[in-house]
């Protein structure tokens, strides 16, 4: 990713904040916005109901693909820089993972990031040591 996006600036919130408080902005700091949105369980934070869409929740559920990618477009598509999102599924290991590959159109333009549940709850650990 790379680019300007607009006076963008935000924390890391990848693995809770750097231990020297570093920021990014641009591109980066909006793809940390939308991973923290896919990392951090809804109601996580009382002030912001409906801020997240933690990915480990759909592990070992019957909730169909393509109803994952509804509710993560949703999820994405309320950050503010965002116009639009796509989310394409794969299921992968027999059917026993899914793989999502995001597509984000910004105000500035495009760019893609993927991620696995298995990443989202690498760095859910971080967002539990902040909270305790």
């Amino acid at each position: 990713m790379s680019g300007t996006l607009g006076e963008t600036t935000d924390l890391y919130l990848l693995n809770d904040m750097t231990a020297d408080g570093r920021e990014c902005s641009g591109y980066v700091a909006l793809a940390c916005r939308l991973v923290a949105r896919l990392q951090t369980p809804r109601g996580f934070f009382p002030w912001w109901p409906k801020f997240g869409n933690d990915l480990r929740r759909y592990s070992l559920s019957k909730v169909p693909t393509w109803q994952m990618a509804h509710e993560i477009t949703e999820q994405l598509k309320q950050e503010q820089q965002v116009k639009d999102v796509v989310v394409l599924p794969t299921l992968g290991d027999g059917g026993r993972s899914v793989h999502f590959s995001i597509t984000v159109q910004a105000e500035v333009g495009a760019f893609s990031f993927t991620m696995t549940a298995t990443e989202a709850a690498a760095t859910l650990v971080g967002l539990l040591k902040v909270a305790a």
